[in-house]
């Protein structure tokens, strides 16, 4: 990132440590493990570092293979690319990829791991994602699309009214010397959850925020507003990756996904704009305007091009469908909506809000997921 030849060099050593199976935290496919001291599902709970047995922490796990996948990438070895695929593939394997849902914790047996999820998992996965996708290792743009608009954008504290009532209902935590109470959910207003339920912000009732799971998320929320579109000079083209506002140099992009399916471009110079599709609509289903008016496009991939001029508004329209699905997370069936309306997010194909609450707080995520909305299209 720096371009220091003596960091770079540092890095990549790092990671063929990792690579190598010497710290015991990949397995032979590239799964995730526990450690070099504690890779069996008989290590007792004495001996595990968790204190219990065969846990897997998902984002140690998810940090080495960012580390791989960067390190490859940089040091143009293919091999350690591949090896952080394998490990982005599993853990795919292990979370909902739908909404983007990650256990904080893996275990080896059904039943085991973690009921909760850290931000930090969501973000390092929406990393590996981004990377591939920008580097054209792979097309990840939908699992970035995906999992950006429902777990990640929800576990950030919009709201605070409710931690009062949650409070006065559980109590406040145990005592500790550093503990602070004045006003603390105002103070945290923005930042992201730590122990986060699948359809609530407090998922743990003594413990909210983690103080690596903030910075992580925001660090990610930058680098997704950095690559969501690029400017290619050699071609002339705008391409849109990711159907999110965005204002930038070349044009100001307006999306009203979540309220119907459009999106606009409002040009400031002459060029190319090329809008990637959502995986829930198809090339046959979309159509492309210019301040109005449809106009011939073209395709490359699931990428819709349309040339325009500087002042023009280039637009993309496609339909909004929607369904239902039902996810077992951590062993725990919960009924999941996809519906595509008004003060929803759309994912694919739509927003996903649970229809139950949660029973320690009484309280969905549907009113945050309106919320969030309402910020993301407006």
């Amino acid at each position: 990132m720096t371009g220091d030849e003596a960091a770079l060099h540092l890095g990549y050593k790092l990671a063929r440590f990792f690579s190598l199976g010497h710290s015991g935290f990949i397995g032979p496919n590239g799964e995730f493990r526990v450690s070099a001291a504690h890779t069996s599902v008989e290590d007792t709970a004495e001996s595990s570092p968790y204190g219990r047995p065969g846990i897997i922490h998902f984002h140690t796990n998810t940090q080495i293979r960012m580390l791989l996948l960067d390190a490859g990438i940089a040091a143009g070895d293919r091999e350690m690319v591949e090896l952080a695929q394998r490990g982005y593939a599993y853990g795919k394997e292990h979370g909902d990829t739908l909404m983007g849902y990650f256990p904080e914790n893996i275990g080896r047996r059904p039943g085991e791991g973690g009921t909760t999820t850290e931000i930090c998992e969501v973000a390092d996965m929406i990393y590996l994602a981004l990377r591939q996708s920008t580097q054209g290792i792979a097309d990840c743009w939908d699992d970035v699309d995906r999992w950006l608009r429902n777990m990640f954008t929800e576990a950030q504290l919009l709201e605070t009214d409710w931690a009062y009532g949650y409070s006065e209902k559980y109590g406040v935590p145990r005592e500790h010397p550093y503990a602070v109470r004045d006003h603390v959910p105002d103070r945290w207003l923005g930042a992201w959850g730590g122990w986060i339920a699948a359809n609530d912000w407090q998922g743990n009732q003594e413990y909210s925020i983690a103080p690596c799971c903030h910075p992580n998320a925001a660090m990610q929320l930058y680098r997704v507003w950095r690559d969501m579109i690029a400017f290619d000079a050699q071609k002339d083209r705008l391409s849109v990756h990711l159907l999110l506002n965005r204002a930038s140099p070349w044009a100001d992009v307006n999306s009203h996904i979540a309220y119907t399916g459009l999106v606009e471009v409002m040009l400031k110079r002459d060029c190319e704009v090329a809008f990637r599709i959502p995986e829930w609509t198809t090339p046959q289903e979309c159509t492309g305007t210019v301040n109005g008016t449809l106009t011939p496009v073209h395709w490359e991939g699931r990428y819709m091009v349309v040339r325009g001029k500087a002042g023009d508004t280039v637009s993309l329209h496609c339909p909004m469908p929607s369904g239902r699905r039902s996810s077992a997370l951590q062993a725990r069936s919960t009924p999941w909506f996809c519906a595509a309306t008004r003060s929803w997010i759309l994912t694919h194909p739509a927003c996903i809000i649970p229809s139950s609450r949660n029973p320690s707080t009484g309280r969905g995520r549907l009113a945050g997921a309106q919320r969030s909305a309402l910020l993301q299209t407006r």
